[in-house]
């Protein structure tokens, strides 16, 4: 008479489940993963934002209220940038010039400007409208109204193509950034120059020096009415003085 039957071995099969769930939180722990990074990157960007906004306010102490043009070309020389300018007022942070979602640094080849060729230092672009805009030379910031609802710098990061409402990213052969913001409907060979580059969010400094996410709200005719030049970008804040020209505040913003 046999004695009773040993019980078949279940570890391999113990083993196999293990790996299943263990594949299966991984899985569902991908979008975590990629949100926390993505908040980081955002994050930072913001503070590169601030600081930058700070030195650019400590360069307009220095310049009776006035800030340098994003860019300024020079005969015999080559073009000087505004990072290049605020240089000896900027801190020694490392990445302060480089949007997390858009390094410039992390490019396979120098960028620069699509039409004249200069070399791009930043991934982030300062507004244009404080010089040479409502007048010849700077407008000085001291002479802004509404400092808190106009932007001083925007963050630029892979360009998109417009096609009906929003904006869609589309492959490019490498990311291009701005020195100068215009508006969120300028094209540059027929691309979105400043996408968001956050949750489909992107990062601001206004001109008081506060920073924040805001979802775009033009990129293109579709999305609505919109002035280029005073117009809204997003939430509260606008290309100029809260959508408004100087002296006209108690009027509706244009938009």
């Amino acid at each position: 008479m046999s004695g009773p039957t040993e019980p078949t071995s279940r570890q391999p099969v113990s083993l196999a489940i293990i790996a299943l769930i263990l594949l299966g939180l991984m899985l569902a722990l991908m979008p975590l993963l990629h949100w926390q990074q993505g908040e980081i990157a955002q994050e930072r960007s913001l503070s590169n934002l601030r600081r930058l906004a700070d030195s650019l306010q400590l360069y307009a102490q220095d310049y009776d209220g006035c800030l340098m043009p994003p860019v300024e070309f020079r005969k015999e020389a080559p073009p000087l940038t505004w990072p290049v300018r605020a240089q000896g007022y900027l801190s020694s942070l490392p990445g302060l010039l480089d949007n997390p979602a858009n390094p410039v640094s992390a490019a396979p080849h120098p960028l620069t400007d699509p039409s004249h060729r200069y070399r791009i230092p930043t991934s982030y672009a300062l507004n244009r409208r404080f010089f040479g805009v409502f007048s010849k030379g700077p407008f000085s910031l001291d002479n802004l109204e509404l400092p808190e609802q106009t932007v001083l710098l925007v963050e630029a990061g892979p360009m998109w193509s417009h096609t009906g409402r929003g904006t869609n990213r589309t492959p490019t052969p490498h990311s291009i950034a701005r020195l100068d913001y215009g508006d969120t409907t300028d094209r540059v060979q027929g691309l979105v120059c400043y996408p968001s580059t956050h949750f489909g969010k992107m990062a601001v400094v206004a001109a008081d020096g506060h920073a924040k996410s805001l979802r775009v709200a033009h990129y293109g005719p579709a999305d609505g009415p919109h002035d280029p030049l005073y117009g809204r970008i997003g939430d509260d804040i606008y290309n100029w003085n809260g959508g408004h020209p100087n002296g006209l505040t108690d009027t509706p913003p244009r938009e």
